[in-house]
């Protein structure tokens, strides 16, 4: 659905600031009524629309300049990786001037060397670093369940995310080091992660991810998730 006006096109699918809304001719009123929806102060969209981890990171970033990117578990979300349904979102701006307060989103200011992408249209922080960013969130568990599934969503490498915790200077690197320690490779599912864990930190040993059993002729008889 898009509004035409005098010289401009409002795509109403897709969030909107209460500013474009006017130059677009809408007025107070019907962004009041029933055919809007209100997403964050002064950002809407259509009622019709839905609204998903991808379109609320997209009004946030609305209100912050364009250097602003989606950060902690907002970027997590974007990135379909499995986090707890937390009602904020998060934004990182350069500049303390840039904060935006606004019920709902959460500013935080950005750290030199801070690595940010663009994946699905959106600014968003590296994989590496938001996987330090929501250690000041998530539980050890948590944490490494986000792990286990970045590891195999996007074949990022288990070293590479444990030397990135290493070197990194910021404060909540200490307990993302040690949740680093414990992601592996070719777990399929958070479920798998919570039971392994739950083990290995009962004190028992730990168990071994995706062991293939084969037959005499080299063909996979068995895979087994834990063993």
């Amino acid at each position: 659905m898009a509004l035409p006006t005098a010289g401009t096109v409002l795509d109403v699918r897709r969030p909107f600031t209460r500013a474009d809304a006017l130059a677009a001719g809408l007025t107070p009123k019907m962004l009041r009524g029933s055919r809007f929806r209100r997403l964050f102060r002064g950002v809407y969209i259509s009622a019709k629309a839905p609204v998903n981890p991808l379109v609320r990171v997209q009004a946030a970033l609305l209100l912050h300049p364009p250097t602003a990117f989606a950060s902690h578990v907002s970027a997590a979300r974007v990135y379909q990786l499995p986090v707890p349904d937390l009602l904020d979102e998060h934004v990182m701006v350069l500049d303390r001037a840039d904060r935006h307060p606004r019920r709902g989103i959460r500013t935080h200011i950005a750290t030199a060397g801070t690595r940010v992408v663009r994946y699905r249209g959106v600014r968003l922080s590296d994989l590496r670093q938001m996987f330090i960013q929501l250690a000041s969130i998530l539980s050890l568990v948590g944490l490494v369940v986000v792990g286990d599934a970045m590891v195999k969503r996007f074949k990022l490498p288990v070293d590479e995310l444990v030397e990135a915790c290493a070197v990194s200077l910021d404060r909540h690197a200490v307990a993302a080091r040690r949740a680093a320690s414990y992601v592996r490779k070719g777990v399929d599912s958070p479920m798998e992660t919570r039971l392994r864990m739950l083990i290995v930190l009962a004190g028992l040993p730990e168990p071994k991810v995706n062991v293939k059993l084969y037959d005499a002729r080299g063909k996979v008889r068995r895979r087994l998730d834990l063993s």
